[in-house]
């Protein structure tokens, strides 16, 4: 069991990854740097490593045009009200329309923003969209509260703002935990398709 007495799933107390003399030994002295882990990076690895253990995760995948949504953002854009000095007021990016468009899927189809518990399945009354950011050392899903009910200028800013006070390591505790769905683009990147880990309890 636990430290609060609850048992432990076999696959979590009984199997471990090879110790790290063991890793050692694989390798000659001098031939690598060894960067300590950090909280964060050993955080990760254990939430991640039991989300696998004890998720069942699936994967599905399916080509997507989007011109159309390209050609909206671009007149979106295009109108987007100047700044005193000149620069537009913000600019959406395809992650903020994704964002949007997740927000509404979960609304209209509430069955899929759940949450799972042993005596109970939570229906949340509304979407709180995580957004995998990547941050120096690690990753981190600051959260987009009751984003079905933002339009994009909105969910537009608040990435922003959430994004560079992740990276700069600012956000409070309420900031990042507790999200009901989470999003993990990396489209950006030129990357196709790739299998993410839940993020519990996401």
């Amino acid at each position: 069991s636990d430290a609060h007495g609850e048992p432990v799933p076999a696959t979590l107390s009984g199997s471990k990854g090879a110790s790290d003399d063991a890793v050692l030994k694989l390798f000659e002295d001098g031939s690598y740097e060894r960067v300590p882990n950090d909280g964060m990076r050993r955080t990760i690895a254990r939430r991640l490593v039991a989300s696998k253990q004890t998720i069942p995760h699936f994967y599905v995948a399916v080509d997507c045009e989007i011109d159309q949504l390209l050609e909206l953002r671009s007149r979106f854009n295009d109108a987007t009200p100047r700044a005193a000095d000149g620069l537009p007021a913000y600019k959406l990016s395809v992650n903020d329309m994704v964002i949007r468009a997740w927000a509404l899927a979960l609304r209209d189809v509430p069955d899929a923003n759940v949450s799972w518990t042993e005596s109970a399945i939570l229906k949340h009354q509304h979407v709180d969209v995580g957004v995998a950011v990547s941050i120096a050392g690690g990753l981190i899903t600051p959260i987009i509260r009751k984003a079905e009910e933002k339009n994009l200028q909105v969910i537009s800013a608040e990435m922003k703002d959430l994004g560079k006070r992740a990276r700069d390591r600012k956000l409070k505790p309420e900031e990042y935990e507790g999200g009901t769905t989470s999003i993990s683009n990396m489209g950006m990147m030129g990357v196709k398709e790739f299998a993410a880990v839940i993020n519990p309890p996401h």
